[in-house]
């Protein structure tokens, strides 16, 4: 996505991206360090990913006592399979649904964790 964004004649200096993560949450989370403190910022998915996308960077931003106006961008048209898996039509919705959930327990175990203090918890968001 970054050489896409540079050969469109985005600058790589305002081009972020973040290589740890092994989900959204954390994606979400460990890019932080490399966000503005507060301002807009656009976020690059595929299309049926975007609202999640979205909800994470605003978990994440509010985590850490921050505000983003985000901007949402599809990287390709919406597709509703996965060409790898075989899935049916409409599966990635339905997998997107029960992430969607699965990310919201995942967040409040984290949010809980800090609370009393657990070590360690981004393992928790994988």
């Amino acid at each position: 996505m970054r050489e896409l964004a540079v050969s469109l004649g985005v600058t790589r200096d305002v081009i972020t991206s973040e290589t740890r993560s092994l989900s959204t949450l954390q994606n979400a989370l460990f890019s932080l360090p490399d966000l503005p403190q507060n301002g807009r910022i656009i976020a690059v998915s595929e299309g049926f990913h975007l609202p999640r996308v979205w909800a994470s960077l605003q978990w994440a931003a509010l985590n850490d006592n921050r505000s983003f106006d985000i901007a949402l961008s599809n990287s390709e048209p919406f597709r509703s399979t996965s060409p790898n898996l075989n899935w049916p039509e409409g599966a990635m919705v339905w997998r997107e649904v029960l992430a969607t959930g699965f990310n919201t327990l995942r967040a409040a175990a984290w949010q809980i964790g800090g609370i009393i203090g657990t070590e360690n918890r981004d393992d928790w968001l994988k």
